[in-house]
């Protein structure tokens, strides 16, 4: 039983564990966001997360509907995935 919780403790040590809002230092949050608002699209702090391959963001917004922007980690959108808004 004590190997038992023990082997479950260390686990969760060593498991990597989802990347949060609060990984993307503030300079990533600028960056981002700078690239972005140069194809006229915003999102909120909140809405950014750390990868291990860069950054996602999710519910960024424009004129055109809502959607989620993948970046490297030079902050290069790779992927833009969402839902247009129709009139």
């Amino acid at each position: 039983m004590t190997k038992t919780l023990i082997g479950a403790l260390m686990l969760a040590f060593v498991t990597p564990q989802p990347a949060m809002a609060d990984d993307v230092a503030p300079e990533a949050q600028v960056a981002i966001s700078k690239a972005l608002a140069e194809i006229g699209f915003t999102v909120e702090a909140d809405d950014l997360d750390a990868t291990a391959d860069g950054y996602e963001a999710d519910d960024v917004k424009c004129k055109d509907g809502e959607f989620e922007v993948t970046f490297d980690k030079d902050f290069k959108i790779i992927a833009k995935e969402g839902r247009i808004l129709g009139p």
